[in-house]
């Protein structure tokens, strides 16, 4: 990695529930950024943020771990923090010295505990709520997207809108843009 200013460096937590995926997304953001040349999973013990043993064993996070990417001539630092309640100090942590929140929440049931608790942690941050789970056989978007709104109000508004296909995502509508992209 090159040099950056600090105007080029972001510090961002990345907050959830326990089990709502927010490893395996930082493990996808850190592949498609190019810091590493394949996708580790929990299940086989060889994601980037989840190392040491009792994490393995665990197949759960028990400590924060940073993992720095390179987005557009940016240094992003993805600070995955556990979801399970016993480690909040780790959550502590990674707030203090962060900017904003990605909060990774479900989308096939209701709004968690550790969802809400994040919302309320980084309530003085800037925050994406990224819906994760759409190829569930239970995802509901519509609904999620309605308990968010009715939970948290007008703040709560879609930057892009899956396109589904027999419960299985087929591209997407960035609404800022109001284009379509297939996958």
């Amino acid at each position: 990695m090159r040099d950056y200013h600090a105007h080029e460096i972001g510090n961002v937590a990345v907050l959830g529930h326990s089990g709502c995926g927010k490893t395996s997304i930082v493990e996808t953001m850190a592949y498609r950024a190019g810091a590493t040349g394949q996708i580790g999973n929990i299940q086989s013990g060889n994601t980037i943020s989840d190392y040491s043993a009792e994490e393995i064993a665990r197949q759960s996070s028990i400590n924060l771990s940073i993992v720095p990417i390179e987005w557009d001539n940016c240094k992003i630092n993805l600070i995955d923090v556990p979801g399970t309640f016993d480690f909040v100090g780790e959550t502590e942590a990674a707030l203090s010295v962060c900017e904003s929140a990605l909060i990774i929440c479900p989308s096939y049931a209701g709004i968690s505990a550790g969802t809400k608790q994040a919302m309320y942690k980084a309530r003085d941050k800037g925050k994406i709520i990224y819906i994760n789970g759409l190829d569930n056989p239970n995802s509901d978007y519509p609904t999620k997207l309605q308990q968010l709104k009715d939970t948290y109000g007008k703040g709560i508004a879609p930057i892009q809108v899956p396109i589904m296909d027999n419960n299985k995502m087929v591209g997407y509508v960035n609404v800022a843009k109001m284009g379509r992209t297939y996958v």
